[in-house]
């Protein structure tokens, strides 16, 4: 008799671990496949895809030029981001806007101007676009962006 119940026993144990493992499976797959790129910005403002790992080096993943900053600057440019997450814009550019100010980065500068456009609002469109103009004077759709 005890040989008969320790088997259903470890069927019914089986059975409870099968059950919980293929919910886990179900869940992290619902969780995973349904958004596409598309869909992650709400914003509407353009967000950074992320880079391919497949078939690169780490050298070739680098950007041309690399920005130091502190950590009180890695701050403020992640704020910003997550406040285009959760489609605050006009936030998210003043902080992008003052530390592109400071760092007179092209890149920042890009940005600041992507979330000027994004806000509506002419005053700021105008600020970005001076002072992406400034500090990337070759960048052809600074100067189309002015006009």
């Amino acid at each position: 008799m005890t040989l008969k119940y320790s088997s259903n026993r470890t069927r019914i144990f089986q059975g409870i671990q099968l059950a919980l493992i293929s919910t886990l499976l179900g869940l992290s797959g619902c969780s995973a496949g349904f958004m596409t790129s598309d869909d992650s910005n709400v914003s509407g403002v353009a967000l950074p895809s992320s880079p391919s790992l497949e078939g690169e080096d780490a050298s070739s993943r680098m950007p041309e030029h690399s920005l130091h900053v502190d950590a009180d600057t890695m701050f403020q440019i992640l704020a910003a981001e997550m406040m285009v997450q959760k489609g605050q814009p006009a936030q998210a550019f003043d902080l992008i806007y003052e530390v592109a100010v400071n760092t007179r980065d092209t890149e920042l500068a890009k940005r600041a101007f992507e979330l000027s456009i994004a806000t509506y609002d002419a005053d700021k469109i105008e600020a970005a676009t001076i002072l992406w103009r400034e500090v990337s004077p070759d960048a052809p759709i600074a100067w189309r962006a002015s006009f």
